[in-house]
């Protein structure tokens, strides 16, 4: 049997099912106006550049970050000139400048100590971001379209964490919990990330929870609803797609207040 094959015309060129599919996926669509935006893709290029930096750093870094010598104080960058010879690096030294960015008082290379310090600045203003933005939207989501008494439990649950003092609950995580195989994993980050994580994601599930109550009344997911689709198929393919921009700017502004 021949398949059935709906065909539309544009023009003089004919549409079919097949080639409108793809176009019809909004995750698809927000990519290429992404990809039209010039500062967007210029944004882009930047986190990945420094996202290189990040993880090649072991390769890229010329010197230890640690390493310090007593003898070897403090030297400006190599566009500032010394008045003490001994400070400044000699070009012609190896056939290269040995410290671009030249030295802290004690000593240690401050390029590589830039290199380094982008792994923990993404680190630490990434993983928790990414944890923050996952409970926030799944939280205010279900919130947001059940309704209800779920609803009114799971904002009062939000307002009790957005009421506790961030700073307070971050020194008794660190102080508590320093000693212990949590407070020592991954040199203290991981702890700083759960309790990052923990009082952060308020704001976020307020905003998708504002969303998706305007967005549930929408002629689309009334449809949705008619031909049968679960909550969750309405919530992943129709709602989350719609809420995205609030929740995009939202981790913008996270990432830098977490660093």
């Amino acid at each position: 049997m021949a398949q059935k094959t709906t065909t539309l015309t544009s023009g003089t060129v004919p549409l079919t099912a097949e080639a409108l599919a793809p176009l019809s996926n909004p995750y698809l669509e927000a990519w290429h106006r992404l990809q039209k935006n010039k500062a967007s893709v210029i944004g882009l290029i930047v986190i990945a550049f420094f996202t290189f930096v990040a993880i090649f750093a072991n390769f890229l870094a010329p010197h230890n970050a640690l390493q310090y010598t007593p003898s070897n104080s403090y030297r400006p960058p190599m566009w500032v000139q010394s008045a003490n010879p001994a400070d400044a690096d000699d070009p012609t030294k190896n056939g290269k400048i040995e410290f671009p960015l030249g030295t802290d008082t004690i000593g240690r290379d401050v390029l590589s100590r830039a290199i380094y310090g982008a792994r923990t600045s993404m680190m630490v203003g990434l993983i928790p971001t990414v944890i923050i933005i996952i409970i926030g939207t799944t939280l205010g989501m279900i919130s947001g379209y059940a309704g209800g008494w779920l609803d009114n439990v799971l904002m009062r649950f939000t307002d009790i964490i957005y009421a506790f003092p961030d700073l307070l609950f971050f020194i008794i995580m660190l102080t508590a919990l320093r000693d212990t195989w949590i407070g020592q994993l991954m040199n203290g980050l991981f702890l700083l990330f759960v309790a990052l994580a923990i009082v952060s994601w308020t704001g976020t599930a307020r905003l998708v929870r504002g969303q998706v109550l305007a967005l549930k009344e929408k002629d689309f997911v009334e449809a949705a609803r008619a031909i049968g689709a679960s909550p969750l198929h309405i919530m992943v393919r129709h709602l989350l797609p719609n809420s995205l921009a609030p929740i995009l700017v939202a981790a913008t502004f996270r990432v830098p207040q977490s660093i």
